[in-house]
């Protein structure tokens, strides 16, 4: 029950039409980062992006939280909140429970329809490469050691995808393609 697409994974249950829409772009917690968070490894799911005006950030959740519980249930893949939001319709409230910081905190989030013209599968861009990527924050500069936070960092490569077939590989940086500098995700 989850689309990847433009470095984003859009949580949209797919067996119901219209529904339900969170709007977070999940990824797994590496254990360095869960170290400096003060979190058991194996625990929570990173979120890599929030899509503006989408019901995780009107319910206060950013990126860089790390997503530790979805409606009461402890969650520590992606996949996991996919399969609570398949039981869900537009219009539930949900709970979320986020460590931010070391600190935890919690939001209640209601469910919507998804945004018109947003495709299972594509944000934005109908091409599919089969990799999430992310900008390089504080977080992943430490997780990754990187010498600075220029570029896009991929956080997870679907298998059997465009994305694995060319060899891009979770921890990749992406500062150039062609001869274009990347500077962010947008970009």
């Amino acid at each position: 029950p989850m689309g990847v697409g433009n470095g984003q994974i859009q949580l949209i249950n797919q067996n119901q039409a219209g529904g339900p829409y969170l709007g977070l772009g999940l990824g797994e917690v590496d254990p360095a980062a869960a170290d400096a968070l003060k979190i058991p490894p194996g625990t929570g799911v990173y979120v890599n992006a929030v899509v503006e005006m989408s019901p995780a950030q009107k319910a206060g959740v950013k990126a860089g939280d790390v997503l530790l519980k979805c409606n009461h249930i402890a969650v520590n893949a992606p996949e996991a909140v996919g399969r609570i939001l398949a039981n869900k319709k537009a219009g539930d409230v949900i709970k979320l429970v986020v460590n931010r910081n070391g600190r935890k905190k919690s939001f209640h989030a209601k469910l919507e329809n998804p945004p018109m013209g947003l495709d299972v599968g594509a944000v934005q861009n109908p091409v599919w490469l089969g990799a999430d990527i992310q900008d390089i924050d504080a977080v992943m500069k430490i997780r990754f050691n990187l010498p600075d936070t220029r570029g896009v960092i991929i956080s997870h490569v679907a298998k059997n995808s465009p994305a694995q077939a060319a060899g891009l590989n979770t921890g990749d940086v992406i500062r150039r393609f062609g001869e274009t500098r990347i500077r962010d995700v947008k970009q």
